[in-house]
């Protein structure tokens, strides 16, 4: 990973008890971790008219593209159809959100690069496995990320 000023944040308030919760997060992360990533990273406030990338996170899309302008990205076609099924209904969600899906996750830097920075990026990104790619393939993501975001990104990662 290039040299960047980068802060880990291994925050203890993801304690034992929420992940005995959550065991290996996936898409749909529980509405426990949810609520946690939403107060915690904004000093305890609700995050609302905000631009957020989410990535893989489709509950959390959906929470947050109520009061914000999220555009989700995707790797599952379903995901993607639901999503663009939800956000249809501009009375609850705005009209302002978008949706990507993605077939090369090492794209994304490309997807996103022509996009106003967003205020934040919230994703679980693949990891990689042997045999698939790159086994650092999460870091890959993080680092083509790096200047599209003028607050935070806060990634699940093992």
């Amino acid at each position: 990973m290039a040299d960047k000023n980068i802060e880990f944040d291994y925050t203890p308030g993801l304690n034992r008890k929420i992940i005995n919760k959550v065991g290996v997060p996936g898409d749909n992360l529980p509405e426990e971790l949810m609520r946690y990533l939403c107060k915690h990273y904004d000093n305890n406030n609700i995050i609302e008219n905000k631009r957020i990338l989410v990535i893989r996170m489709l509950d959390l899309a959906k929470q947050y593209a109520v009061k914000n302008s999220v555009t989700y990205i995707t790797d599952s076609k379903e995901k993607y159809d639901e999503f663009l099924k939800a956000i249809n209904n501009k009375e609850k969600y705005g009209g302002d959100d978008a949706v990507e899906l993605i077939e090369d996750w090492k794209s994304i830097g490309e997807i996103v690069k022509d996009m106003p920075k967003f205020d934040y990026i919230i994703g679980n990104p693949p990891y990689g496995q042997h045999g698939m790619g790159s086994l650092d393939l999460h870091y890959e993501i993080a680092e083509s990320l790096f200047g599209t975001y003028n607050n935070k990104m806060i990634f699940v990662m093992p």
